[in-house]
């Protein structure tokens, strides 16, 4: 598993009994690291609208 927000590990083991703890971050995949007071949500209706479009997301899968 990886995480923007959480430590910058991973731990590896194997049933032969080998042990491999690796250090990676989202910067060694292009992205940048967080705080999890950054990934919070707004409201339903906050939620719903992205910036740039024109219209809530629901309204943009009806069709029509």
């Amino acid at each position: 598993m990886f995480s923007t927000s959480g430590k910058p590990t991973l731990d590896e083991a194997s049933k032969d009994g080998w042990y491999k703890t690796y250090t990676i971050k989202p910067e060694d995949f292009g992205m940048e690291s967080c705080e999890k007071s950054d990934l919070r949500g707004g409201t339903p209706e906050e939620n719903a609208v992205f910036p740039g479009l024109s219209a809530p997301v629901h309204e943009l899968f009806k069709g029509g």
